[in-house]
């Protein structure tokens, strides 16, 4: 899907027919998250939606820990999927937007566009393209309990790009070229996000 238009009305009409699971962000399934810990969350066809104020999404949601006075961080990262059509070469990420909750699940910041950056792939060590962010406990407001990562149309119809190594074919495999190609990351509605939280 090339036309960033017909992408996000076309992601738009598959939600249309899924039910979403809450009638309010307090009745999401939130995963406890404790410092020091990663998660990853496969989003899928099978995943839950939910109608945010920007329209109906897939999501993953986190019920961060107590704040403490130790600073920490929360990194995020959305790894690539590939395509099904085999010789396309095309790539999908879910391009998450953000949103913290207090205690009450009262909506105290979130974030479309501007957080999550590209990251190129390498082969050493071996690393899939995705898109990454680092969220510091300043940024943070000190009442946050929960977040949840969701996707919007204004970011399906835009698109990612990246780099990944460059090889050259040989009898048995295949060596470095010493170069870089460019990749094409198009924003999905499904894919795989994983967070950890960590003391700075």
């Amino acid at each position: 899907m090339t036309q960033a238009t017909n992408r996000g009305a076309a992601y738009s009409d598959a939600l249309t027919g899924k039910k979403p699971c809450c009638a309010s962000l307090a009745e999401l399934p939130y995963q406890a998250l404790r410092m020091g810990e990663s998660a990853s969350v496969k989003i899928d066809r099978d995943s839950q939606v939910f109608d945010f104020p920007q329209g109906r999404s897939r999501f993953a949601a986190w019920q961060l820990p107590s704040r403490s006075a130790t600073p920490y961080a929360i990194a995020l990262r959305s790894n690539v999927t590939p395509g099904n059509m085999p010789g396309v070469g095309q790539l999908y990420i879910f391009s998450p937007a953000i949103m913290l909750l207090d205690e009450n699940f009262k909506v105290l910041a979130q974030q479309e566009h501007g957080l999550f950056v590209p990251v190129p792939a390498s082969a050493f060590p071996p690393r899939s393209a995705s898109l990454q962010a680092k969220i510091e406990s300043s940024q943070i407001p000190a009442s946050a309990r929960y977040l949840i990562a969701y996707t919007t149309r204004s970011i399906i119809e835009k698109r990612w790009h990246t780099t990944a190594p460059g090889f050259i074919p040989i009898a048995g495999g295949v060596l470095p070229s010493g170069g870089y190609i460019s990749l094409n990351m198009e924003p999905a509605i499904s894919g795989e996000i994983e967070i950890t939280l960590s003391e700075n």
